[in-house]
């Protein structure tokens, strides 16, 4: 079975990507994120993708996780690559 974690382009590449997203860091939907993530690359993230949504998008079952839940992926490390794949695959 193909799962997104097998696409994973590696950590370096995550830190290109998300260091988009640096500007971000300060707001309060950031600091909420990385309070329950513990991952402030990955707050960053969500909250610049999705904006006010970010917050209730974490608790909801995402199709292309394989309907986990995006706060579930943070305690794996594989399905925290597979989240990763993902986000830099929705960015806009």
């Amino acid at each position: 079975m193909n799962r997104l974690e097998q696409y994973y382009t590696g950590d370096e590449e995550w830190k290109r990507f998300s260091d988009l997203y640096r500007n971000t860091t300060g707001s309060i939907i950031v600091s909420e994120l990385e309070n329950i993530l513990k991952d402030r690359s990955v707050a960053n993230v969500i909250a610049g993708i999705l904006g006010n949504s970010s917050i209730d998008w974490i608790y909801k079952k995402v199709p292309a996780l394989d309907n986990l839940r995006p706060v579930d992926c943070m305690y794996d490390p594989a399905l925290k690559k597979r989240l990763r794949t993902m986000l830099m695959r929705m960015d806009l």
